[in-house]
């Protein structure tokens, strides 16, 4: 409303970028998806508009840090391994009944992925599978509330866990692809640029950057938005990681085990490369 308006123009937004968010607003609550992604505040511009404009409020095109692909990779690992390790089995999760302030199992896996779509393939525009595209309707968690978790799990309507850990595979991968993608980008540019070029690429403000005197050494960055979208993710993953273990804790179930920790960090370091085999992202490399 006016009000609304006259409170963000004071603010220092303009009213075309305000009714533009606006428009965007509009055809998400329209939408058949659930895309307008309130905590965020993003929303579903035109299919060609910059990633800049996902946001409501203009901060993602505030960004700066780029992260290093190297350790965002290290940290999507071990995201996942921690979440596998605190993540009890099938057959034990099923026979757990309702309890304060603790989701279903398989539910909070499947939010883990929601949320990845939500935070990454989405505002990226990245492929995904049927599956991922309905994950909404299960695992969004402004749309879903606490008994309506529970009624879905107790009534056998919510997806199985293998479902929920295949969709959750599915999201890392398109991470994975999104940090291949940006080492392409390295080596491709390695190819006919000194460090000095690779210099003026990032200070220009390159999507992906290199740096270091050794071409065949250097390390590749993502842009600053990618950077910032990502580490939110694998962040909320972790949350959920120790979400999982509290719930441990609180059904009297032993924690996890030093073996069982390492047991998945195994398992999650060889996965990248069979679930990039599976998810490819819509564009060469990221807007």
């Amino acid at each position: 409303g006016r009000g609304a308006r006259h409170m963000l123009v004071s603010r220092g937004l303009s009213v075309s970028r305000i009714c533009a968010a606006s428009a965007g607003l509009m055809v998400c609550r329209h939408s058949s998806l659930q895309r307008d992604a309130r905590v965020l505040g993003l929303h579903a511009p035109a299919a060609d508009a910059p990633v800049e404009c996902l946001d409501l409020y203009g901060t993602l095109a505030e960004k700066t840090w780029r992260a290093e692909v190297g350790a965002i990779r290290r940290e999507l690992l071990a995201a996942g391994s921690a979440l596998r390790a605190a993540t009890v089995t099938d057959e034990v999760s099923r026979n757990l009944a309702r309890r304060a302030g603790c989701s279903p199992v398989r539910w909070t896996v499947g939010h883990v992925a929601f949320t990845y779509d939500l935070l990454v393939r989405d505002p990226l525009r990245l492929a995904k599978s049927d599956a991922a595209l309905e994950s909404y309707r299960w695992y969004d968690s402004s749309l879903v509330d606490w008994d309506e978790r529970w009624a879905l799990h107790e009534s056998g309507a919510l997806p199985d866990a293998a479902a929920a850990r295949a969709l959750l595979d599915e999201c890392h991968a398109a991470c994975e692809a999104l940090l291949k993608a940006a080492e392409a980008g390295v080596e491709a540019r390695a190819e006919g640029s000194d460090g000095g070029e690779a210099a003026a690429l990032a200070d220009a403000g390159s999507s992906v950057a290199a740096a270091g005197q050794d071409a065949h050494r250097c390390s590749a960055f993502l842009g600053p938005i990618e950077s910032y979208l990502l580490k939110y993710a694998i962040t909320h993953e972790c949350w959920h990681a120790e979400d999982l273990v509290h719930n441990r804790h609180v059904y009297g179930l032993a924690p996890p085990t030093p073996a069982e920790d390492a047991e998945q960090r195994c398992t999650a370091g060889d996965a990248p490369a069979a679930r990039l085999a599976q998810a490819e992202p819509r564009t060469a490399s990221p807007p």
